[in-house]
């Protein structure tokens, strides 16, 4: 009996300590970009809903938005 409550009390530290460990699920769904852009196609859009903007970096290091 002590074995089994032992064994399940282990299994619950060890399953607990996993999931505080684990990789936020959204990360996967991250947009990165690391290159600038050449014209509005490689804009990102940007605002609530209510408002939006197209963002987008130059390749002379100009911030573009429309």
């Amino acid at each position: 009996m002590h074995i089994h409550f032992r064994l399940a009390a282990a299994l619950f530290v060890i399953a607990s300590a996993s999931a505080a460990f684990a990789a936020d699920p959204l990360d996967a769904h991250n947009v990165v970009l690391d290159a600038p852009g050449k014209d509005f196609h490689a804009a990102v859009p940007v605002g609530n809903g209510d408002i939006g903007a197209s963002v987008w970096v130059e390749e002379g290091g100009d911030l573009v938005f429309y």
